[in-house]
């Protein structure tokens, strides 16, 4: 079975499509993240709240980490794609700033988005940091 080319990757497309695909994608992701925090929000009152709290407070322990790390300091674990949205709603916050990739358990090892955070309160950070 041979791979077809993404748009990126024919010469038959001009650039202005390619470029109209890629937003396209990313407002999809962006539609899908929102709906997904705000279902767990109806699910679980405050989820999303809660969620960037916990973000917050993760973000001044620890200078690098993973979504999935903040994940397992609440009780109730929304839907996966929720954290999309909250981790959006950490960067505009000013908490925490992609820097580069890790892998992570919680996809089998495949590799995710690894944050820095901007807020770390010297002295706080535990042994087991990412």
């Amino acid at each position: 079975m041979t791979r077809r080319p993404g748009p990126e990757e024919r010469d038959d497309l001009p650039p202005l499509f390619a470029y109209a695909q890629r937003e396209a994608a990313v407002n999809r992701a962006e539609v899908g993240m929102t709906r997904a925090a705000d279902r767990a929000s109806r699910i679980h009152y405050g989820w999303r709240a809660e969620a960037l709290e916990a973000v917050r407070r993760h973000a001044e322990r620890h200078t690098h980490f993973l979504c999935e790390d903040v994940t397992y300091a609440l009780p109730e674990n929304a839907d996966g794609r929720a954290w999309g949205a909250i981790m959006r709603d950490a960067v505009r916050a000013g908490f925490v700033v992609a820097d580069g990739a890790a892998p992570a358990n919680s996809s089998n090892r495949s590799f995710k988005t690894r944050w820095r955070s901007l807020i770390h309160v010297a002295g706080t950070s535990p042994a087991a940091s990412h």
